[in-house]
């Protein structure tokens, strides 16, 4: 496994599109809500995330078509990106350099 070393800059590079990928289509999702929240009263230069976890779990009774082709988009993300993190770190704890 410590053979992935070499790989580590990669890694990491997938990890933080990974995430930036999750944050702009979590906000993205916003826009497909079937029933979108009434908006905060004192919210004045950025859009909430309305979006929770469960949400991810059963798509299609929170999202419209295109909402549920991005939460699946979204958990395949987060599955990639998360795998990655986990290998980064035991790359970091078990692996030398």
């Amino acid at each position: 496994m410590c053979s992935l070393w070499e790989y580590s800059t990669t890694l990491v590079w997938i990890f933080l599109a990974g995430t930036a990928a999750m944050a702009i289509i979590s906000r993205m999702l916003n826009d497909h809500l079937l029933v979108p929240p009434d908006p905060p009263k004192n919210l004045w230069f950025r859009k909430r995330n309305f979006i929770k976890p469960s949400y991810l779990m059963k798509p299609d009774l929170y999202f419209d078509e295109m909402g549920c082709r991005l939460a699946w988009r979204f958990t395949i993300i987060s599955a990639v990106s998360g795998f990655a993190f986990l290998l980064i770190i035991y790359l970091l704890l078990n692996c030398e350099k």
